[in-house]
């Protein structure tokens, strides 16, 4: 009887969710080319990925510690977010199809130890959010998770697809949560293979962003331990076994796409 319920539970996940794991990618049906890089064309992109970043930080408010705030709190962010896909169904059909409002994760601060920042639920299509995580960085979680609702459930698409949405989206607390992520993945890829290069970006961020930042690490050091590392080994394994290779390290795979991005903006403004 447990093989029996256990081998219907894997069927249905697989005929409702796993499949998705399998489809045509992002990069194919939005025509970019991924491909390898050099160090150099990484360091570009970054540059100009952190100077938008700069900027749009200059948008938002700020809380009495300097770290940027959510226009209307965490619940404001809830109720917002999917203007971002409304916004971006008109480049990219379809995008509007998002349904259901994401929903905060009980016992967020038991969940917080396990380095889950959100949950996909194929069973019952719900997106689901940490809400202990700094407020610079829920509204691209938010819209990670409701990439999800669009059947990509690769984590490098799913973070590309929250860039895009929150680069859509008309309100600036939004639009600059999903480029400090990506600025944050891009130096994370940058400090791999050059640390001067590194070095030099990071002295050009504002001193918000580095607030930012610095408040994203204090969280990531409040809940680091045991947990933590026995979480990411499994989910880890889930990936792995679900056609993504690289395991965590597919969230960061992100930085390829955004490259691609990058080369076709360039080759059509020249």
């Amino acid at each position: 009887n447990l093989l029996l319920i256990g081998s219907l539970v894997y069927f249905s996940f697989i005929f409702i969710w796993g499949l998705n794991y399998n489809r045509q990618s992002l990069a194919d049906i939005l025509g970019l080319e991924v491909r390898p890089s050099t160090v150099d064309e990484l360091v570009e992109m970054t540059e100009v990925l952190l100077e938008n970043t700069n900027r749009l930080r200059r948008e938002v408010q700020e809380d009495e510690e300097g770290v940027a705030m959510l226009i209307g709190g965490a619940s404001g962010a809830f109720a917002r977010a999917s203007k971002g896909y409304q916004a971006a169904a008109e480049y990219f059909p379809g995008f509007d199809r998002v349904y259901g409002r994401p929903k905060p994760l009980l016992f967020s601060s038991v969940i917080a130890y396990t380095n889950i920042w959100g949950i996909y639920s194929p069973f019952t299509a719900e997106s689901n959010i940490n809400m202990k995580i700094p407020a610079p960085m829920l509204p691209s979680t938010l819209m990670h998770e409701q990439a999800h609702q669009l059947g990509f459930a690769r984590e490098d698409e799913a973070n590309y697809i929250s860039y895009l949405t929150c680069s859509f989206h008309p309100d600036a607390d939004f639009r600059y949560s999903g480029s400090l992520s990506a600025l944050n993945y891009s130096l994370n890829a940058v400090y791999r293979q050059d640390r001067e290069a590194w070095q030099n970006l990071y002295n050009r961020l504002s001193d918000g962003i580095k607030r930012d930042l610095a408040e994203n690490a204090k969280y990531h050091a409040k809940y680091d331990g045991p947990i933590r590392e026995a979480t990411s080994k499994t989910n880890d394994a889930y990936l792995k076994a679900n056609n993504q290779k690289d395991g965590e390290r597919s969230y960061g795979r992100m930085v390829d796409l955004l490259l691609a991005q990058y080369r076709y903006e360039k080759q059509n403004n020249e």
